[in-house]
């Protein structure tokens, strides 16, 4: 539960807002922020 709460801003209203981040990666890593690219070279 804990790992859950401190991942919460990827879930809820903000989903959306993630897909579209992670599908401009999908497409050019170099095109978000570098703070997201940490999240989804996870």
């Amino acid at each position: 539960m804990q790992q859950y709460r401190s991942n919460s801003y990827l879930f809820g209203g903000n989903a959306p807002y993630v897909e579209e981040m992670y599908e401009a990666y999908l497409d050019n890593p170099g095109s978000v922020p570098e703070s997201w690219r940490k999240h989804f070279d996870a």
